[in-house]
């Protein structure tokens, strides 16, 4: 059974794993043909964390860590 008209746009999912996986290992996963083709839309993923301190002003750091693969539709 298909639903024809659901009111889900869009789902958001996050695997994460205990080991760090290398960016260079995600990039060729994303480029997989199977993978490449039914997520063609491609955004870096990004890990941001904000530190505050007593009196100073917030520290923000942000790095790349994954991808956001999303389809056409």
């Amino acid at each position: 059974m298909k639903l024809k008209r659901t009111p889900i746009k869009e789902i958001i999912f996050k695997i994460s794993f205990n080991e760090t996986i290398d960016m260079a290992f995600l990039g060729k996963f994303k480029n997989l043909s199977h993978i490449s083709e039914k997520f063609p839309l491609v955004d870096n993923g990004f890990h941001a964390d904000i530190r505050e301190s007593d009196g100073q002003k917030p520290e923000t750091t942000v790095l790349n860590d994954g991808y956001n693969l999303k389809n056409k539709q």
